[in-house]
């Protein structure tokens, strides 16, 4: 799912339709947004965009197109906040 207001969008769907977070389905959103992600019932597991270091990434690139380190793909940590919203598989 995209940021947490989609995800928030889907989660209130999801109940319209009699489905359950994490129970019938497991939602992930991104940002991790303040005041967000972790009040919504239940709290929404996130993955969390570090804007400042993928700008400062995209800075280099544009900055020093010449450099071989950023010749390839460059990688920004995007840690995984565990909550609420994700659960196992159902067992059929």
């Amino acid at each position: 799912m995209g940021n947490e207001r989609m995800a928030t969008a889907a989660l209130l769907a999801l109940h319209e339709m009699s489905l359950r977070v994490p129970d019938d389905v497991s939602l992930v959103g991104y940002d991790d947004q303040p005041d967000l992600a972790d009040n919504l019932h239940p709290r929404l597991t996130t993955v969390v965009l570090p804007h400042y270091e993928m700008g400062r990434a995209a800075g280099r690139i544009i900055t020093s197109p010449e450099d071989p380190d950023l010749s390839g793909p460059l990688m920004v940590d995007c840690p995984l906040v565990e909550r609420d919203s994700v659960g196992p598989p159902r067992e059929n």
